[in-house]
C-alpha cells in the first residue's frame, strides 16, 4: 500500500494515521478517568479489557508510521520542496489534500475519542467462569486423569496442586509426549485467561524464559537438578554414581534409563563427549521443553492464585449447597455487579445531587447503598441499648456486633457485672441486674462448699461433719 500512494498522499496517509493514535490516547484517558474502585469486579474487568486492546490498536498504529525508515527521509525531502517552491507550491499541496479528505470522508468517525470511549467491547467468557470470578478447569483435569500413572485424584486436589509438579516422577509421568501437550494447553489457557481478567497488567514470561535458561545451564532447575560432568568422564566414574542417581541423571536429560548400569553410563558418556549431536535412538523426550512449559505453569498460578482460591472455596460451596441455593446466590452477584456499574459511564456523577428520602446508609463512594441489601440486612430497624447510653444500632447484625465491642463492654464493667455469654440480647440494666443475682444464686448452690458438706464416718457407723469430727477427734473421744 505504502509504495502505490504518491508522496504528499503517503504524508497525508501517516498525519492521519498518527491523528487516529492520538484519539486513540484520549478514548484512553476517558476511559481510564471512568475506571472506579467501588465499581464491580465485572465493570472493571470489562473496562481494562477494552483499555487494553485500545492501547494494542494505538502501538500498532505509531509503529506502522514510525517503523517506516524511508517516511522519515521523506517528509524531509517534501519540506524542502515546499520551501523551495514557495506559496504556489503551498497552496497547490493544499488543494491535493483537500481532494484527499472530499474522496475519503469516512475516517472522521473513527477519530470520535467518547464514542471509542463508550464502545461496548468485552471479553469472550465460558459458563464456569462467571464474568471472570473462576477459573474452569475441568477440560483439562480430564486430560491430566488421562494421562498414565497420574492415579485418581479430585477436583478440588487437582486445584491445590495446580502449580505443584515436582512431586512428579519423571520416568513414569513427565517423560509422556500426552503429559507436555497437557502443559502447553494449561499454560495456553492460564495466560488466556490472566490476559481477560488483567488486561491492564503484563506477563513478563519472556524473562521467566531467560531466567529457566540460565537455570537449566547451571543444572538448579527444580525437580530437574543433574550434576555437571566435564567431557572427559569415564564410564567407570558414571557408575560409581549408584543406580539411582545415574538413572536421574539420564531422565534430567530426557534420555532413556533402560537397561544395566552399564548400559546406562555407556549411554551418558556419549551424551557428555557431543551434547549438540544426541543421537534419536537414546532420547526418550524433551526434557527442556517440559520443564520451561512447567516454569511458565508455576509463574502463571503465582500471578493467579487469586483467582484459584476463590475457584476452590466455590466449588466447596456448590458441592454443600442445593442447585436452587447457588442459582441465587449468583443471582445476587449479578445483581450487586449492575448496581455498582450504574454510574460507570456517567462523567458528572462526582456533580451529582443525590435523593435519599429513606435516609438510607451510604457506601464508601458517598452514594447510598442498594435498596434491596438495605432491606437485606433490616437497616431500618433500630435496636437501643440502655447499657451503652441508650445508643441506637440499625440493623441486626450491627445489634449483635456491638455487645463484645468496647461500649458495651465498659457498660458493663461500669456496672461490675462480667459480660458474658450469659448477657447476649441483654440491653436494659435492670434486667442485667436480676439476670447477674440470678446467675449468682445458682453458683453458689452449684458450688461444693467443704466445711458444711463434706461428711466423715467414726467406727461405730455414726456420721458427723467435718467440723465436729475434727473436734472429737482432738478430745479424744472417738
Amino acid at each position: 500500500m505504502w509504495w502505490v500512494l504518491k508522496p504528499y498522499e503517503l504524508m497525508e496517509h501517516c498525519r492521519s494515521t498518527l491523528e487516529d493514535a492520538e484519539a486513540l490516547e484520549l478514548a484512553i484517558s476517558l476511559s481510564l478517568n471512568q475506571r472506579k474502585e467501588r465499581g464491580g469486579q465485572q465493570a472493571r474487568t470489562n473496562l481494562d479489557f477494552k483499555i487494553n486492546a485500545m492501547l494494542e490498536d494505538c502501538l500498532a498504529k505509531v509503529h506502522a508510521v514510525t517503523g517506516k525508515g524511508f517516511v522519515k527521509e521523506l517528509v524531509k525531502d517534501e519540506r524542502e520542496r515546499i520551501e523551495n517552491g514557495g506559496m504556489a507550491e503551498f497552496y497547490s499541496e493544499k488543494r491535493k489534500i483537500s481532494e484527499y479528505y472530499a474522496k475519503h470522508n469516512d475516517t472522521q468517525g473513527l477519530r470520535n475519542p467518547v464514542a471509542r470511549s463508550n464502545s461496548q467491547l468485552q471479553p469472550a467468557w465460558r459458563g464456569e467462569e462467571h464474568h471472570g470470578r473462576y477459573l474452569d478447569l475441568h477440560v483439562l483435569y480430564n486430560t491430566y486423569l488421562n494421562l498414565k500413572n497420574v492415579g485418581k485424584v479430585s477436583y478440588m486436589e487437582y486445584l491445590g496442586s495446580l502449580g505443584n509438579t515436582s512431586e512428579l516422577p519423571v520416568q513414569n509421568v513427565k517423560s509422556q509426549k500426552e503429559y507436555l501437550d497437557y502443559l502447553r494447553q494449561l499454560v495456553e489457557y492460564l495466560t488466556s485467561f490472566h490476559q481477560r481478567a488483567q488486561a491492564l497488567v503484563q506477563l513478563d514470561l519472556e524473562t521467566v524464559e531467560n531466567r529457566f535458561e540460565e537455570n537449566w545451564n547451571q543444572g538448579t532447575v527444580v525437580g530437574w537438578s543433574k550434576q555437571e560432568f566435564s567431557s572427559e568422564t569415564t564410564e567407570e566414574q558414571l557408575l560409581r554414581l549408584g543406580d539411582e542417581k545415574l538413572k536421574n541423571e539420564l531422565l534430567s536429560r530426557g534420555l532413556k534409563a533402560g537397561g544395566t548400569d552399564r548400559d546406562r553410563a555407556k549411554r551418558l558418556c556419549s551424551v557428555l563427549l557431543n551434547p549438540e549431536r544426541t543421537s534419536k535412538k537414546i532420547q526418550l523426550f524433551d526434557s527442556k521443553a517440559t520443564a520451561l512449559q512447567e516454569a511458565k505453569l508455576q509463574y502463571l498460578v503465582s500471578h493467579l492464585q487469586e483467582y484459584l482460591d476463590a475457584t476452590v472455596r466455590y466449588i466447596t460451596r456448590k458441592q454443600t449447597r442445593t442447585v436452587q441455593e447457588l442459582m441465587e446466590e449468583i443471582h445476587e452477584e449479578d445483581i450487586e455487579e449492575d448496581e455498582d456499574a450504574l454510574y460507570e459511564d456517567d462523567p458528572d456523577d462526582n456533580d451529582m445531587v443525590i435523593s435519599n428520602p429513606l435516609n438510607i446508609p451510604l457506601d464508601f463512594d458517598g452514594k447510598p447503598i442498594p435498596y434491596w441489601l438495605y432491606k437485606l440486612h433490616g437497616l431500618g430497624i433500630e435496636y437501643k441499648c440502655e447499657i451503652c447510653g441508650n445508643y441506637s444500632y440499625w440493623g441486626r447484625r450491627d445489634f449483635d456486633r456491638h455487645f463484645t465491642q468496647w461500649r458495651h463492654q465498659f457498660g458493663m464493667k461500669s456496672l461490675g457485672i462480667p459480660n458474658t455469654s450469659h448477657f447476649h440480647d441483654i440491653t436494659i440494666i435492670d434486667d442485667a441486674r436480676r439476670l447477674y443475682e440470678k446467675l449468682q444464686s445458682r453458683w453458689k448452690e452449684s458450688v461444693f462448699d467443704e466445711a458444711s458438706k463434706e461428711q466423715f464416718e467414726d467406727s461405730q457407723g455414726n456420721v458427723l461433719s467435718k467440723k465436729e469430727y475434727l473436734d472429737l477427734l482432738r478430745q479424744g473421744l472417738l
